[in-house]
C-alpha cells in the first residue's frame, strides 16, 4: 500500500514546486516589468533633461552670440575712440607748437619794443629785421616788398587817400549823370538807363500839369 501512495504524493510535491516556481517566476516577471517600467520613467526624465539641457545649451550660445557681437562693438568703438584720441593728441601738439612759436615770437617782439623804447631811435639792423624774423617764425607771413610798398604811409595817409578817391568818382558820376539826362531829354524805346527814366518821368508830369 505505501508503494502506490508515494507516487501521487510525488506527484503533488512536483506539483507544489512547479506552482512554487510558477509564482517566483511570476514574482519575477513583475520585478522586471516594474524595473522597466522605472528604466522607462528614468529614460523619459533623461530625455526631458536632455531636451532642457540642449535649450538651455541654446539658450547660452545666442547670449555668447551676443555677448561676442557686444564685444566687437565695444572694440570697435574703443579703436574709434583711440584714433580720435590720437587725432586729438597730434592736434594738440601742433597747437602746443603753434603756442611756443608765438610765444617765443611775442618775447622776441618785447625785446625788440624795448629796445627802441630805451634807444628812443629806430634800427633796420637791430630792430626791422628781428621784427620780421619774429613774425616768420610765428606763422605771420608778411606781403612781398611789392604790395607792401604800394601800401606804404599810415594809416591815416591811406584813408586820406581814399576819401580823395570817392570825391573823385562822386564828381565824374555828378558829370556823368548831367550828361545822361541831356543826351535823354527824349527818351529811347525799351532804354531803362537813369537819363531816359528821368526823361519819362518828367514827360508824364508834365502831361499830368
Amino acid at each position: 500500500g505505501c508503494a502506490t501512495w508515494e507516487y501521487p504524493g510525488q506527484v503533488i510535491r512536483d506539483v507544489q514546486a512547479v506552482v512554487v516556481e510558477r509564482e517566483a517566476l511570476r514574482t519575477e516577471v513583475e520585478r522586471l516589468t516594474e524595473d522597466l517600467r522605472c528604466e522607462k520613467i528614468r529614460s523619459e526624465d533623461r530625455g526631458a533633461s536632455c531636451v532642457e539641457a540642449r535649450a538651455e545649451l541654446h539658450a547660452e550660445l545666442r547670449e555668447h552670440n551676443t555677448t561676442v557681437a557686444v564685444c566687437v562693438g565695444l572694440r570697435e568703438q574703443v579703436e574709434r575712440l583711440t584714433r580720435e584720441l590720437e587725432a586729438e593728441r597730434d592736434a594738440h601738439h601742433t597747437t602746443c607748437a603753434a603756442m611756443e612759436r608765438e610765444r617765443a615770437a611775442l618775447v622776441k617782439i618785447n625785446e625788440i619794443r624795448n629796445s627802441i623804447v630805451g634807444m628812443q631811435g629806430f634800427n633796420f639792423s637791430e630792430h626791422a629785421y628781428p621784427l620780421v624774423a619774429a613774425l616768420n617764425a610765428a606763422g605771420c607771413m608778411g606781403l612781398p616788398y611789392p604790395e607792401a610798398r604800394a601800401n606804404v604811409g599810415t594809416l591815416i595817409e591811406r584813408t586820406a587817400r581814399a576819401e580823395a578817391e570817392v570825391e573823385r568818382l562822386m564828381a565824374q558820376l555828378e558829370v556823368w549823370q548831367s550828361n545822361a539826362a541831356l543826351a535823354c531829354e527824349t527818351p529811347l524805346p525799351g532804354c531803362d538807363c537813369s537819363g531816359c527814366s528821368l526823361a519819362r518821368d518828367t514827360s508824364k508830369e508834365a502831361d499830368r500839369g
